[in-house]
């Protein structure tokens, strides 16, 4: 259990789980990326993660002094991803998503703070939209993660493999971004009582937010049903789509106001990497 804690409060686990989300894009469109390039999709997600952790637990004053190892870590990654990132020639690829992740962790006033001297800043800023980032955009947070995680995980892999926009490509997105949708809402619900933001839980309640989940794994589904029945997916990936779809609603439905933060971090989370798993076991053991 302690070895479970640490990986997924480090943001091993949920690197993990993107690089899981990418492969099986990789999978579904039969393209092999580089080793370099899954290393990449990992170091990047963890480093991000993990440089938002330590900006939050700055905002609200938490100092740790696992702080000072964490950004050592998430700087080391940093660098190695950027290095990639030149060697691959992939820096507009992720141009999008470094302009999202720097607008979404610091607010205008921060950023200007970081890169002039202090000497600018004696006085206060009285702008209250240069102390917001766009994080703090009511109902928008949820949009962005679920943005960056299908670009990153789907878009961009489709692109840079010219994977061609056909009617499945189309299909698989819409099912990436439903899926995704569905399992971040949970993680809005667990905050419910500390975001100082308008979300989709503190608008509807848990309870219909629940539902709203529920409506996007069945979209999954049916979008998925719609894969098999024009033939674009096999028997076995359909099975391994519709059981992940299942398994992270009865992961939801129990989901309450007191839930322990493994149970999001790991559960919800994991069904990424459980749908991997599954998708694995339907390409290369069950192929029918």
């Amino acid at each position: 259990m302690l070895i479970i804690k640490k990986l997924v409060f480090s943001n091993f686990l949920v690197a993990l789980c993107v690089l899981s989300l990418f492969q099986i894009t990789s999978f579904l469109f039969d393209f092999s990326p580089s080793n370099e390039l899954l290393v990449l999709i990992f170091l990047s997600s963890f480093s991000c993660y993990n440089f938002m952790k330590i900006n939050s637990n700055s905002i609200n004053n938490k100092s740790y002094k696992k702080d000072s190892f964490l950004k050592l870590v998430a700087s080391l990654s940093s660098l190695t991803s950027v290095i990639l990132i030149l060697k691959l020639g992939l820096g507009f690829y992720f141009l999008p998503l470094i302009i999202i992740a720097i607008f979404y962790t610091f607010s205008i006033e921060r950023l200007i703070k970081l890169i002039s001297s202090r000497f600018l800043f004696s006085k206060k800023i009285n702008y209250s939209f240069f102390k917001k980032t766009i994080r703090d955009i009511p109902f928008l947070k949820i949009f962005i993660i679920v943005f960056c995680w299908s670009y990153l995980t789907f878009l961009f892999p489709v692109i840079f493999f010219k994977v061609e926009f056909s009617f499945d490509v189309i299909i698989h997105f819409f099912i990436r971004l439903f899926f995704v949708f569905a399992i971040t809402i949970p993680f809005d619900i667990r905050d419910i009582d500390f975001d100082k933001i308008h979300t989709i839980p503190s608008f509807l309640g848990i309870q219909k937010s629940k539902y709203v989940s529920y409506f996007s794994l069945f979209v999954c589904e049916l979008l998925s049903l719609m894969l098999l029945l024009y033939k674009y997916i096999n028997l076995s990936t359909f099975l391994a789509f519709y059981i992940t779809f299942e398994i992270s609603l009865l992961f939801i439905f129990f989901i309450k106001k007191n839930s322990k933060e493994l149970y999001f971090s790991f559960y919800i989370e994991g069904v990424s990497i459980l749908m991997f798993v599954l998708i694995y076991i339907a390409n290369f053991v069950f192929k029918c």
